[in-house]
């Protein structure tokens, strides 16, 4: 259940000259349930919310001169504010109309969702309990639907992830499931294992991340239609290195894969010709570029493309072949940490155009 909070005068309105100018804060949308941290509308359905108020709101008037321009939407998520500027025209019949359609939306909830709710799923691997964030779209037990995997990084978490990423936001049409990791070392960050992260070679703790995503698959089958030939993984930094993993462990299972910020540990001769779109940022100070480079080269001998690849959108390179799967680069001059704006889009593209053949 989400509300929209904050509700006051913002002084008197030009046009309407006796009439309070109303400014809508919407600092919190969040789902009711703690144990999901996530926003669940962002600043595009708060903008919306205010704009149906508006056309509200402007069939109780009859035209006139002015312009009034008194809508403002503030989201604790972003930096700065977003503005929106609606015009209504003339002088109200009502002069409360603003006052009480605002305050409805304060005080009751929202009629619609902006995306499907989250469910948080829970399983017995082993001595421990593993956890996950699913959404799924309401079709999804009917018809066929893609299901993507989406890992965090060393360090993170799976409710971190579903906000930064926002594979399901990208692709709502599709199941995507966000994985949370367990206490790993990592050589870069860190050697004592004191923070949450996947396994990157085949074997490590008793492969209990790989038995985790067959854990997961197995529930996400049973509870919907999943369609086989659209299976896919991405990650970043840690979680990518898990996704070149999979690449070579359940390399039957995958249909694509998007790695971002990562290299991985296997040795490519035990992995399959496969779509791969990777992720780089030139200045990353963590995962070099440099390294990231031979791993493109690597991915790039093994599913036999071109030398010379051509345009595919911002930032991204297109490699193909006659017969072979293609491998794409996303090269942006970022860090390692963040994705450039349209990153999940663009990968949730690149899973469309390359189901298991």
């Amino acid at each position: 259940m989400c509300r929209v909070s904050g509700l006051s005068s913002g002084g008197r309105c030009p046009v309407f000259r006796s009439h309070p100018v109303i400014v809508l804060t919407a600092d919190f949308f969040r789902v009711a349930d703690p144990g999901v941290d996530r926003l669940v509308v962002d600043i595009r359905i708060a903008i919306q919310i205010v704009r149906s108020a508006a056309t509200k709101v402007h069939e109780n008037l009859r035209p006139n001169r002015g312009q009034y321009n008194a809508v403002r939407v503030n989201h604790g998520e972003l930096k700065g504010s977003e503005t929106m500027k609606t015009n209504w025209i003339g002088r109200p019949r009502f002069p409360f109309a603003v006052i009480a359609l605002f305050a409805t939306l304060t005080f009751g909830p929202l009629a619609f969702a902006a995306e499907p709710e989250p469910k948080k799923a829970d399983w017995k691997i082993g001595d421990d309990t593993r956890e996950a964030i699913i959404f799924a779209p309401v079709t999804a037990t009917k018809e066929p639907t893609p299901l993507v995997f989406c890992f965090h990084g060393h360090g993170g978490t799976m409710a971190h992830a579903a906000r930064a990423y926002g594979f399901h936001r990208a692709w709502p049409e599709a199941i995507v499931v966000y994985p949370q990791g367990l206490k790993t070392p990592s050589k870069l960050v860190d050697p004592d294992g004191k923070m949450s992260g996947w396994q990157v070679r085949v074997g490590d703790q008793n492969d209990r991340d790989l038995k985790f995503v067959d854990a997961i698959l197995a529930t996400v089958k049973q509870d919907y239609k999943v369609d086989e030939k659209r299976i896919f993984s991405t990650g970043h930094s840690n979680g990518g290195q898990f996704t070149y993993l999979m690449w070579a462990a359940r390399g039957d299972v995958f249909a694509a894969v998007a790695p971002s910020a990562a290299i991985p540990t296997i040795d490519f001769k035990d992995a399959k010709p496969k779509p791969v779109l990777h992720v780089a940022g030139e200045t990353d100070e963590l995962v070099k570029f440099n390294w990231q480079k031979l791993t493109i080269e690597r991915a790039k001998k093994l599913n036999g493309v071109d030398a010379d690849g051509k345009l595919a959108g911002k930032f991204c390179t297109e490699y193909t072949s006659k017969s072979g799967p293609p491998v794409v680069t996303l090269i942006h001059p970022g860090g390692h940490r963040g994705l450039p704006d349209g990153t999940a889009n663009r990968i949730a593209e690149f899973f469309q155009a390359n189901p298991k053949k």
